[in-house]
């Protein structure tokens, strides 16, 4: 089957402009990581602390926070409330798109 030069310059651009969203929605998450990470210590009213926050696609748009903690109240304990390696959560992708995130559930 021969495709025609039309068709596979559509291709091209399709994939770079594809790339060039995923690139600005990674930079939009890097940037945006300490405001994130106050919303959340805010919604959930205890400190937060993470080292990585990611912009993830596979099985739909997603971030993953990595070496994830979330501290215990001081009266009750010393050691985290929360403590995992990786935490995945999946957002809603016109949100994203606008600059805000919205988590859609976690997997």
């Amino acid at each position: 089957m021969r495709l025609s030069r039309k068709a596979v310059a559509v291709s091209l651009f399709a994939a770079a402009c594809a790339f060039a969203l995923l690139v600005s929605l990674n930079t939009l998450v890097e940037r945006n990581q300490d405001r994130i990470r106050e919303e959340i210590q805010r919604a959930i009213g205890r400190p937060l602390k993470f080292n990585q926050l990611q912009l993830g696609l596979w099985g739909g748009p997603g971030l993953t926070a990595t070496d994830l903690r979330i501290a215990e109240d001081p009266r009750f304990a010393a050691t985290p409330f929360i403590q995992t390696r990786e935490l995945r959560v999946k957002v809603r992708w016109l949100q994203l798109l606008l600059g805000r995130i919205a988590i859609r559930n976690l997997p």
